[in-house]
């Protein structure tokens, strides 16, 4: 069964921030590319991704001081929030029972954020509501 997904910019790749090595204290070490994007594995959706964070965490992996970390050549971006695209190939008839392509989500993912599109594990993504939920009457001051 094949992974269903929306119309994207390009289907099958996804355009990134990576950090080709590390320890250098200036941009020369940040590169802007075109990379390609298989469809997402089992148990993880594809992801557009609307929003993300840029944080001292980056900075720290940029710099080679974030503890345990992945060797580069990596992409940063330590959260996001984006639309579901697609979702991996399942045995039963909801590829997610928690998830459904176009929904908006939110994740933790500590690489890959400063992407147009990733992977991420479903089990790590959070839903977002549709719009903020405000009471109906102020709450009273204490």
């Amino acid at each position: 069964m094949a992974a269903t997904r929306l119309p994207s910019w390009e289907t099958g790749s996804t355009r990134k921030t990576m950090f080709r090595r590390r320890n250098l204290s200036d941009s020369s070490n940040i590169h802007l590319v075109n990379d390609t994007l298989p469809p997402p594995p089992a148990h993880h959706a594809q992801i557009q991704i609307l929003y993300s964070g840029f944080a001292r965490s980056d900075i720290n992996m940029r710099l080679g001081q974030y503890p345990i970390q992945r060797k580069p050549p990596f992409s940063p971006g330590y959260s996001f929030i984006g639309t579901i695209s697609a979702l991996s190939p399942s045995s039963s008839p909801s590829p997610s029972p928690k998830f459904s392509i176009g929904d908006t989500v939110a994740c933790l993912s500590v690489y890959d954020a400063q992407s147009t599109y990733l992977n991420a594990p479903t089990a790590h993504l959070i839903p977002v509501p549709p719009r903020p939920r405000h009471p109906k009457k102020p709450l009273p001051r204490s």
